[in-house]
């Protein structure tokens, strides 16, 4: 018997319009009721995840998404993070020299923000930030590494041209 389905959104639960079909809402449904546990499993950030959860209309004390590739867990009751990785100072200084020597913008996700670091948020990445209900927030690298904000996962964003050199 199943009793859990961890299922990826982006080219799984969501069409190439980023929309969830009504037959997938109708299979989820389904086996809910049939006891079976659904856990959303994503690289998208915490606002990028809940309009679709809540679309499915799904509820209960314990229910969770996995979010950030993995680096973070939410209850989704009340959106409580209950476990995570984090990326550390010294992970963010070595990701800042990186971005600092092509023409990749830096960018971070903390609770519920899309951060870019030491610069103004380009196109591209003011529309990636788009597709998962937000905009992008400029941070300082030594905001960044603070200690003040769970900083889950790095994104590096740029025109392929631009970086297949």
């Amino acid at each position: 018997m199943i009793k859990l389905i961890a299922l990826d959104m982006d080219g799984t639960l969501l069409n190439s319009q980023k929309e969830i079909p009504q037959a997938h809402i109708q299979a989820i449904h389904q086996a809910v009721e049939h006891g079976v546990k659904l856990v959303l499993c994503t690289g998208r950030p915490l606002v990028g995840v809940k309009p679709y959860y809540e679309q499915l209309g799904l509820s209960g004390d314990n229910e969770y998404v996995i979010i950030n590739n993995g680096c973070s867990t939410h209850q989704t009751k009340d959106w409580k993070l209950v476990d995570w990785k984090e990326l550390s100072a010294e992970d963010m200084l070595y990701l800042d020299r990186i971005a600092k020597q092509t023409p990749a913008q830096l960018t971070l996700f903390d609770e519920e923000r899309y951060l870019v670091v030491n610069e103004k948020p380009s196109d591209l990445v003011t529309y990636d930030a788009s597709l998962v209900f937000t905009t992008p927030t400029e941070i300082s690298l030594g905001e960044a590494i603070s200690g003040k904000n769970i900083i889950f996962q790095a994104m590096f964003l740029a025109q392929p041209n631009e970086l297949d050199i």
